[in-house]
């Protein structure tokens, strides 16, 4: 299912259940949690898709990823990764170890790609799980570890949610960079200290 968080109070109480994670449906608190835990932002939109895929997978170095569904993939016209199979959940894997935050539009589609509102329940790798109650295709949801990375996040329908497709858009990364840019920033961080 596609997800959207309702509110940050959910949010809030998820967060402190598990204490791993800081979940937001803001994309600038997303984008801002991230930055300040030290992740470069980067994204996918699936434009460079088109059509039926038994898995599939893209990025490269921090931002690869692969995505599987029972019964394969579906990309359709405006970059929407759903799942081929009404029902079935759709899984996105990250084996670059070095994906701290994920976020994006999760939420759930009929089977000629039409907004369908219901509760998607979101589970990461570590087994904590969200459940959300998803009224509108744009709203975001992010995902930001307070410690490990993240290697997992699995999208499903929840409850009674007959011939629901599970959809994802606008992908975005918080990813650790690499030691190149990583010495970049601590350069530009003792100019800027420099001149004040």
């Amino acid at each position: 299912m596609r997800f959207v968080f309702a509110s940050f109070a959910v949010a809030a109480l998820v967060s402190s259940a598990h204490a791993k994670f800081i979940t937001t449906n803001d994309k600038s608190v997303f984008d801002l949690l991230s930055q300040q835990g030290g992740y470069s932002l980067a994204g996918e939109n699936f434009s460079a898709y088109s059509g039926f895929y038994s898995s599939l997978s893209g990025g490269s170095g921090a931002t690869a990823w692969q995505a599987n569904a029972l019964g394969g993939l579906f990309v359709g016209s405006g970059g929407q990764l759903s799942t081929n199979e009404a029902d079935a959940a759709l899984t996105l894997s990250f084996d670059s170890g070095d994906v701290y935050a994920i976020g994006g539009n999760f939420f759930l589609t009929d089977i000629n790609f039409g907004f369908l509102p219901g509760l998607v329940q979101v589970e990461l790798a570590d087994g904590s799980s969200y459940i959300a109650n998803i009224q509108n295709a744009n709203s975001f949801s992010g995902f930001v570890s307070l410690g490990s990375a993240i290697s997992q996040i699995t999208i499903s329908p929840f409850g009674v949610q007959p011939n629901a497709y599970v959809t994802a858009t606008n992908l975005c990364f918080g990813v650790v960079p690499a030691p190149g840019a990583m010495a970049l920033l601590a350069v530009a961080g003792l100019a800027s200290r420099r001149r004040r």
